[in-house]
């Protein structure tokens, strides 16, 4: 049972949406031509808490404008990160994300409903996946090496999350993990924005199930050792930056959400989107008549792994998930006997078992359902998504 004042600092420290920042490095609190504002030389009084409609003792006076929704002296509540959806959405604008240095995202909205995604993966197989949505339709080209792949829907109920793209759930894990209090005020360009700054953790369990968080820790035990945090935010709610630290035993990095140019956001449509509807692959899958194998055959499309030996992550479901990877290359015609090895991979997940061209030598006791279903990736690029064998 929590005391008043944690479930009070709890209630004050709800939440966050999260905004795309992309490039690692420092907050523009230093740059040229800008003012900044600390609680340190603002007047100390007692006035009223605008998140709480109570007086409260010790408020910083920062001779201006409320804060921002969700922002007072206790901290931040998560009118902040809805006041910032609610500001940003439907307009054009450039949102970037940094998680540790494993991956950057960078997402073009022009307002119009079209929208153009850069994000380089640095973890395992280094890649650079583009993506591309016009009119219902998804068009995205991933880079390896010096192989380029292409995959073109009209299915977008699975392709990406809206929340991670516009960066609310990075906000929200970042506002709700960390202690953020306002801090001062600072003029950027002309207009005036709050400082909020965090020292340490406040919510682990929000960073431990935010997989845009826990994922790039995979090493350190939650709770985790520290978290520092700086974030520059509106009147209005924006959160223009926001860059937090997090550290544990064993691995931690930097997060980093920056959303700019709002309103002027311009894109060009890609000279790829022609090539990545021609060139998209299809596959069909069945069941071997002695129900052991899923045939996985490529029907059409590219050939994948032409000039060099790209990875392939297949997955299957039989009322349990099983996962395999193949390193090679497929082509039409190319057919992959999928089959329960009876292992599990260093994940912990059952093995999935991998033949290309025909089953394998050593017998095979397990069958698959006739409700199974498979899926494909390459690299990070989305192939085949639950292809049933029925």
């Amino acid at each position: 049972m929590e005391d008043d004042d944690s479930m009070c600092r709890r209630f004050v420290m709800a939440g966050g949406l999260t905004g795309l920042l992309g490039l690692g490095g420092c907050l523009r609190l230093s740059e040229t031509g800008q003012t900044a504002e600390t609680g340190q030389t603002a007047a100390a009084s007692a006035t009223n808490d605008p998140a709480t409609g109570t007086d409260v003792e010790g408020t910083w006076d920062f001779d201006g404008p409320e804060y921002p929704p969700g922002v007072s002296e206790h901290g931040v509540t998560d009118a902040l990160v809805l006041a910032h959806s609610k500001e940003t959405r439907g307009t054009a604008r450039s949102v970037e994300t940094q998680h540790t240095e494993f991956l950057h995202r960078t997402t073009k909205f022009d307002g119009r409903g079209r929208m153009l995604v850069e994000a380089s993966n640095q973890s395992g197989t280094s890649s650079r996946r583009e993506t591309f949505v016009e009119d219902g339709e998804i068009y995205q080209r991933e880079t390896i090496g010096e192989e380029r792949i292409y995959a073109h829907d009209t299915d977008l109920r699975f392709r990406y999350d809206p929340k991670v793209l516009t960066g609310e759930n990075l906000l929200n894990a970042l506002f709700l993990g960390g202690d953020f209090v306002p801090t001062g005020t600072q003029t950027v360009d002309g207009e005036r924005l709050f400082v909020l700054e965090a020292s340490s953790v406040w919510d682990t369990e929000t960073l431990k199930q935010t997989k845009g968080v826990n994922r790039f820790v995979q090493r350190s035990q939650f709770p985790l050792e520290s978290f520092s945090g700086t974030a520059l935010v509106t009147p209005e709610g924006i959160v223009r930056e926001i860059e937090a630290s997090l550290q544990g035993r064993d691995d931690g990095g930097t997060f980093t959400v920056n959303t700019r140019e709002i309103g002027s956001t311009s894109m060009s449509e890609p000279s790829w989107k022609s090539k990545a509807k021609r060139e998209e692959s299809s596959f069909s899958a069945s069941l071997s008549t002695d129900s052991r194998y899923i045939e996985l055959e490529q029907t059409g499309g590219q050939t994948i792994g032409e000039s060099e030996s790209v990875p392939l992550k297949l997955f299957a479901m039989d009322q349990d998930f099983f996962t395999g990877f193949f390193y090679g290359s497929t082509s039409v015609g190319t057919t992959f006997y999928l089959y329960k090895t009876g292992e599990r991979t260093d994940a912990d997940e059952k093995e999935l078992g991998i033949s290309k061209g025909s089953p394998p030598t050593e017998p095979v006791d397990s069958t698959w359902g006739e409700n199974a279903g498979v899926g494909l990736y390459v690299g990070s690029l989305r192939v085949v998504e639950g292809e049933t064998v029925g």
